[in-house]
C-alpha cells in the first residue's frame, strides 16, 4: 500500500491560517450573538438566562423543569428564579406532568412566541435569504460545520469546566 504523501509547509501553514482566520470569525460570531441577545432581553424585560431558557422552550417545546436545568446548565434554584420571571412576565406556564401526578412541566405560551418573533424575524428571514441562496449540498456543509464547531465548543467548555474544578 502506498504511503500517503505528506503536506507540504506552505499547505500546512496555510491550513494553520485559514483555521486562525475561521476562529477569528466565530468568536466575532459569538460576540454579536452576546450583544443580540442582551438587547433581545432587555426589550423583552427579560434577564439573558431568562431568553436563553424561553428560546430552549419554544425550541423543544414542552419540558420538565429538571430537564431544564439541566439543559441550561443552571441549579434548581436558579432556574426556579428564571421560570417566575417568564411566568410572571407571561412567557411561560407551568402544569401538572400528563405522565406523573407530582410532576410539572413547562412550556412557552403564544405570547412569547410571538414577541420572540417580532424580536428575532427579521434576523431569521435575513439567515434564510443566506441559507436559501446556497445549493443543498452546500446547505449541509454549513449546517455539518455549524454543529461539529458547536460540539467542539461545548467539549472544550465541558473539559476545561472540569479542569477547573
Amino acid at each position: 500500500m502506498a504511503q500517503r504523501p505528506r503536506h507540504d509547509r506552505a499547505l500546512q501553514l496555510w491550513m494553520w491560517l485559514l483555521a486562525m482566520e475561521v476562529g477569528y470569525e466565530i468568536r466575532g460570531l459569538s460576540s454579536a450573538m452576546d450583544r443580540l441577545d442582551d438587547v433581545a432581553a432587555r426589550s423583552l424585560g427579560l434577564h439573558r438566562t431568562d431568553l436563553r431558557c424561553l428560546g430552549l422552550l419554544i425550541r423543544r417545546g414542552t419540558m420538565r423543569p429538571s430537564d431544564l436545568a439541566a439543559a441550561m446548565g443552571l441549579s434548581d434554584g436558579g432556574l426556579s428564579i428564571a421560570l417566575r420571571r417568564l411566568e410572571r412576565a407571561g412567557y411561560i406556564r407551568r402544569e401538572g406532568h400528563p405522565g406523573d401526578r407530582r410532576g410539572v412541566v413547562v412550556f412557552a405560551t403564544e405570547q412569547a412566541v410571538t414577541d420572540a418573533q417580532r424580536v428575532f424575524g427579521a434576523l431569521e428571514k435575513r439567515m434564510g435569504l443566506v441559507v436559501g441562496s446556497l445549493r443543498s449540498e452546500e446547505q449541509e456543509l454549513v449546517r455539518h460545520f455549524m454543529v461539529e464547531i458547536r460540539r467542539a465548543i461545548e467539549d472544550q467548555s465541558t473539559d476545561s469546566q472540569e479542569e477547573l474544578l
